[in-house]
């Protein structure tokens, strides 16, 4: 699935809040308000990467409520506007989202699995499908 995704081309974003180093000093260490500054801030770098209208699905989130809408309002500029197709999509209906959690999961390996030295010599690399497409903000 990667691989027919990376041959796409696609545009993927990524936020690191490592919240174990402490290099986020600014930021919520958890919970709702660190989800919700993520958010904007990935929004933050699809506005400043495109052009014209982006459409936005987000997967069902106690922690966005209404804010998806409200983010995406705040984000949009002349350059780019961000529609907020569906603020709070059921993954599990939306194939969209179930496709998209391939790319969320692989990066997640890396970042949590093994840049912590936990691979096992069995694991393979699949964020090396995608690496070339990620633009990452680290906060």
């Amino acid at each position: 699935v990667l691989t027919d995704i990376a041959e796409t081309r696609p545009k993927i974003y990524l936020v690191d809040t490592d919240k174990k180093s402490g290099k986020n000093k600014n930021w919520p260490k958890s919970g709702d308000e660190l989800y919700v500054r993520s958010v904007k801030e990935l929004l933050k770098m699809v506005a400043k990467n495109n052009v014209g209208g982006v459409g936005v699905i987000f997967d069902e989130h106690t922690a966005l409520k209404e804010d998806a809408v409200r983010i995406c309002h705040e984000v949009s500029s002349s350059k780019v506007r961000l529609c907020c197709i569906q603020p709070a999509a059921d993954s599990r209906k939306q194939v969209l989202l179930q496709t998209n959690d391939f790319v969320p999961g692989s990066i997640g390996y890396e970042l949590n699995v093994r840049r912590e030295g936990k691979r096992g010599p069995e694991d393979h690399d699949y964020f090396s499908i995608i690496r070339k497409f990620v633009r990452k903000v680290e906060k």
